[in-house]
């Protein structure tokens, strides 16, 4: 089966991913002198007929909400190099996309595809997918 590796994957399936739950980290905000948690990456690898394959994938949530950025990579067929994607969640609950990574290093001319501002209440994410810039605000409930 041909596998489609510019589609985000659905890390919600057992059958195909598995969270590494001792691989979650905190994301911290610096807040005067204390460190306020704003959010957590998580960590899942891939799963072909039941056994730990060669995907591997990284959830980044802010404020105990879903998932807003999901990136994800997989050895090339001959093992030269690491094809990787990432996503930034839409309003509209569609994933942009980037353009491919090699070695998690941009395709585009300007590298510096992903810009990420965090402060105590809200998180700006900026992501240059194939259709251009997504800029995304994500505020914690009151």
């Amino acid at each position: 089966m041909e596998e489609k590796y510019d589609e985000v994957p659905d890390l919600n399936d057992p059958q195909k991913w598995v969270e590494l739950e001792v691989k979650k980290e905190l994301i911290y905000v610096d807040s005067g002198t204390w460190l306020l948690p704003i959010g957590e990456k998580r960590f899942y690898r891939q799963r072909i007929n039941g056994k730990i394959g060669f995907g591997i994938a990284m959830a980044t949530i802010f404020f105990k909400k879903e998932p807003i950025i999901i990136s994800w990579s997989f050895p090339s067929p001959n093992k030269n190099f690491e094809l990787g994607y990432m996503a930034l969640k839409m309003k509209s609950g569609k994933w942009a996309i980037t353009n491919p990574l090699i070695n998690g290093v941009s395709i585009e001319e300007d590298k510096n595809i992903f810009h990420i501002h965090k402060y105590r209440t809200e998180v700006w994410l900026m992501l240059k997918a194939k259709k251009g810039w997504l800029i995304r605000k994500i505020q914690k409930d009151s």
